[in-house]
């Protein structure tokens, strides 16, 4: 019987250990970015947390040093851009978000869409066409 249970418990430890292993992430690259600087991509992961616990001016601050870094980082110009956009800064929102339509990244979906208007409020508005009829 002791048998039955220590075998069970070696059992149950071995699976949780194999299936939390087996389903790690793994660590991000700056080559997934289309980077080549660790540091880069290091500010901009602690950029995305001074986001999301809404601290903007920290996360801009870190952002930017990230596109010091790295100057077509498409990430953290795309960051940045959506930033200055909901601070209605459209006209400071515009190189950041033209750096980052630069990339062609699918996983910006609203990229065209907010360039687009960035553009217009900022009383371009046949350039703002060519986006906003593209998203």
């Amino acid at each position: 019987m002791r048998n039955l249970i220590r075998i069970s418990f070696f059992f149950l430890i071995g699976s949780l250990f194999f299936t939390s292993y087996t389903f790690a992430q793994k660590k991000p690259k700056p080559e997934d970015f289309g980077i080549k600087s660790k540091k880069a991509l290091n500010l901009y992961f602690e950029a995305k947390q001074f986001d999301q616990y809404r601290m903007r001016e920290k996360a801009v601050e870190t952002y930017l040093a990230a596109i010091e870094l790295e100057p077509g980082f498409a990430h953290a110009n795309y960051e940045v851009g959506k930033i200055y956009y909901v601070r209605q800064q459209f006209k400071d929102a515009l190189p950041y978000l033209q750096e980052a339509a630069k990339a062609q990244n699918e996983q910006f979906v609203a990229l065209n869409f907010l360039l687009g208007l960035c553009l217009f409020y900022s009383e371009q508005y046949e350039a703002a066409l060519q986006p906003l009829t593209d998203f």
